[in-house]
């Protein structure tokens, strides 16, 4: 165990105490209270158990301290922390009691509990987690590990596997940092593993702590926690989470400093929109993982499209990983194999785990269509898709679903039949097409909202444009709150939120509504696609894309506004992306000369297609990916290469083709291998072309700066962010032979580009001429006066150019 004197000193100043004395037993803290109260501290700590050679003589030095010291602190509050309680006898914990002096263990004394075990009736977002069916009905989920680039699939089941890791060894001998990241598609089950995991860990800490002995407290930060904030930061969650379920008010401090000495593990659920959008937030926990002698153990589950579209989310990983071996660990859930089919069929019919050498008729009649079916067999795969072909099957035998759109669609044409059948609903109240043109609004809506849930006052908006206008009265008031409480929505985070019941639902009545739209007017369709970096592999664009294959016509107005090149960002992205879906033709982009120079194609699939001569100057390829494409004589001058991927590029497929001075490169893949080094790129594009680039580096200063500039611009200029934390800026890569991060952030402000740290130790960008000059410099590599100043002060190489003339 650490120093246990160590730990109450930094635990109390992390609570903002004072330490007004410290020895080898006793530490003194103070700090004001509300009101100009004051609230002191006296807290006694005895050597490890093992250590104390004689008790009788230990307590009786502890009763004459106690004596003494309360004398002179009337009014503190009194603690003794030992390891164990075991070796001291009655008559002293008796004694000491009597003196007002609580006697605890390290398990008790560092942890705070919930409200929900001090009242039981009290409201709480963490009562409506604990669920002991989760520990006792587990379907296995089967997962990868990703590393490196590469993707290993492991035997185990994903929670299994964590768990042995964080209760099957002691966790004060696993004195290693770790960050476990958790990813996996929509519907693979996440969430459900997230429950399981919280409750496995919740009921192991209970149990701990009631013999004394020291656990992590499992910390759930899901969504409900910033439903009444009106920002999405980390600081707002974590506030939130202790006002709502901490028993006893406690500073962030405390809280962080339980996860760094190992007193809790944080847990993260459903915050995809933070993960993206607190450019701060990969930067807190980075900060609490790799301070001296951290403990942290935190686990975050997150979409797998988070790994390429979210750039903050991206960028932590790599740099991360790169650098912390076993700190950092990603786990990615595969679809359930035959024997997670298997144990969720008993549990559907039977209610408990498989029996050997039996299947009752109707789990045989269930399992043996899903194996014989191809389609069904990988439908079945995904957890959610299962539930749904399970409980039809269940209701009316039905399995016939040839992919996920009739599936989905079979379920939603079920459950408005049921409110039919049931005489809650009438196609008769409503305008021709009117309901289903209704739940595919509201889908649209959440979809372009990332699902955060409408008011009930816009879904009866909405219904209201739908209805007959005959209905009246009592009548219609009832169709509303029919509407209302219509299945296919739950309620969400919010009071008086409502949201679709899961998003794949969502995603495919949004699709079926926007490929109705896409003929009137495909501009617009583009734009309310979003700005989803991974639109490639979302389940609207693919059956968008299955839509078009089957109106021809519908494909050529799409190249006819591909070609006309009148739509910008991410909607010209989109257009292109459903293009190359839907249609198998390898030349499309070729034969109707769309062209792609500078553009912004972030995410976009090039798969299996001819590209020979096309011209990707000045785009952003972000993320996008050539795979077993002809990229012979292709033009990548100026793009910016971003986790770019090039997959089975094989030999001569990128022949002839021109990089240019590389002066937006970042980081590839070449097939999993990752190239984030200049040097190294170089050498690459020289090997895959066959064309000696004659590239003239910037120097190392250039370099070093605009990495910290890029931190609050992107590479074509337009803002990323107005301000980051100094150790946000301090963080990322380091060039050889480079000055330091730290000289170029001083240098920086000593010039006017960024502002002095504020008492957050926060750094903004200046405006102005200031900033237009940083735009100019990451953008066009071009140096203002003052910039070239500020270079010359920071190079050692006298009469350095910086910036190679080609490269402007």
């Amino acid at each position: 165990m650490r120093d246990l004197n160590q730990l109450v000193q930094t635990y109390l100043r992390a609570a903002g105490y004072h330490l007004l004395d410290q020895t080898s037993n006793l530490v003194i803290a103070d700090k004001l209270a509300f009101a100009g109260d004051r609230d002191t501290r006296l807290v006694w700590i005895t050597p490890p158990n093992t250590k104390i050679k004689d008790f009788v003589t230990l307590e009786h030095q502890l009763l004459r301290d106690f004596d003494e010291k309360t004398s002179i602190y009337p009014n503190a509050r009194c603690h003794l922390v030992s390891h164990h309680r075991d070796g001291f006898s009655r008559n002293f914990r008796t004694e000491a009691k009597s003196m007002g002096i609580t006697h605890l263990v390290p398990a008790q004394f560092f942890d705070t509990p919930f409200k929900h075990e001090e009242s039981p009736e009290s409201a709480s977002a963490i009562k409506t987690l604990l669920n002991k069916d989760l520990l006792n009905r587990r379907v296995p989920q089967p997962f990868s590990i990703l590393e490196n680039g590469s993707t290993k699939p492991h035997s185990s089941d994903l929670l299994k596997h964590i768990l042995d890791e964080l209760i099957g060894t002691d966790a004060w001998s696993n004195k290693n940092p770790c960050l476990r990241i958790i990813v996996g598609a929509a519907g693979i089950g996440k969430s459900v593993l997230f429950g399981s995991l919280f409750n496995n860990l919740y009921h192991h800490f209970i149990d701990q702590k009631t013999r004394q002995r020291k656990f992590y407290r499992p910390i759930p930060l899901i969504p409900d926690y910033l439903h009444s904030s009106s920002i999405i930061r980390y600081e707002a969650l974590i506030d939130n989470f202790m006002n709502t379920d901490v028993a006893v008010q406690m500073s962030r401090g405390s809280f962080e400093w339980m996860l760094e000495n190992g007193f809790s593990i944080w847990l993260f659920d459903g915050l995809d929109e933070l993960y993206a959008g607190d450019i701060d937030f990969f930067e807190q926990l980075l900060d609490i993982l790799t301070r001296p002698d951290s403990m942290a153990q935190i686990v975050i589950c997150a979409r797998d499209s988070l790994l390429s579209s979210s750039e903050n989310f991206a960028n932590f990983v790599q740099e991360f990983s790169s650098n912390s071996h076993e700190m950092i660990k990603i786990y990615k859930l595969n679809d359930w194999d035959d024997s997670s089919r298997r144990i969720f069929t008993w549990f559907y019919f039977e209610d408990r785990y498989p029996q050997k050498d039996i299947e009752p008729p109707k789990i045989k009649q269930f399992l043996d269509k899903t194996r014989q079916s191809k389609s069904l067999k990988i439908l079945s795969g995904l957890p959610y898709y299962c539930s749904l072909i399970i409980e039809e099957f269940n209701r009316d035998q039905t399995m016939d679903f040839d992919n996920d759109f009739t599936l989905l669609e079979h379920v939603i044409s079920g459950i408005i039949q049921r409110e039919v059948e049931k005489g809650l609903l009438k196609r008769d109240f409503f305008e021709k097409d009117g309901l289903d043109e209704w739940i595919e609004t509201i889908a649209l809506e959440l979809y372009s909202e990332n699902y955060k849930g409408l008011l009930k006052s816009k879904i009866e908006e909405y219904a209201q444009l739908v209805l007959r206008p005959e209905l009246l009265g009592k009548e219609y008031a009832d169709i509303l709150q029919t509407l209302i409480r219509f299945p296919l929505f739950i309620q969400g985070i919010k009071p008086g939120v409502i949201t679709y019941k899961h998003e794949l639902l969502c995603e495919y009545l949004a699709g079926k509504y926007l490929t109705k739209q896409l003929p009137i007017n495909p501009k617009r369709t583009a734009l309310r696609l979003g700005n989803r970096i991974d639109f490639a592999d979302s389940l609207i664009a693919r059956y968008m894309a299955t839509q078009i294959m089957k109106q021809p016509n519908l494909l050529k107005d799409i190249v006819a506004v591909l070609k006309e090149g009148a739509i910008e960002d991410k909607s010209f992205a989109n257009l292109l992306q459903l293009a190359l879906l839907a249609t198998p033709v390898k030349d499309i982009i070729k034969r109707n000369n769309i062209i792609l120079e500078g553009r912004d194609i972030r995410g976009v699939k090039f798969i299996d297609k001819e590209l020979e001569n096309i011209s990707f100057r000045n785009c952003d390829l972000s993320s996008a990916i050539f795979r077993n494409s002809n990229l012979k004589n292709s033009q990548f001058e100026g793009a910016h290469l971003c986790e770019t991927r090039f997959e089975n590029i094989g030999t001569n497929l990128l022949a002839g083709g021109r990089f240019g001075n590389i002066q937006n490169f970042e980081s590839i893949f070449d097939d999993n291998k990752r190239i984030d080094d200049r040097t190294i790129m170089i050498a690459w594009v020289n090997k895959k072309t066959g064309f000696v680039e004659k590239i003239k580096e910037p120097c190392a200063a250039a370099l070093q700066l605009r990495a910290l500039f890029l931190k609050f611009l992107h590479p074509n200029g337009s803002a990323r962010t107005n301000e980051l934390s100094e150790r946000a800026l301090l963080r990322g890569k380091k060039y050889s032979q480079a000055i330091s991060p730290e000289d170029c952030l001083k240098a920086s402000i000593r010039f006017g580009f960024l502002q002095a740290p504020d008492f957050h130790k926060h750094i903004k960008r200046n405006v102005g001429d200031r900033y237009s000059d940083i735009m100019c410099f990451v953008r066009d590599w071009k140096l203002s006066l003052e910039l070239r100043q500020m270079l010359n002060s920071l190079c050692p190489n006298k009469n350095c150019q910086h910036i190679p003339e080609n490269m402007i």
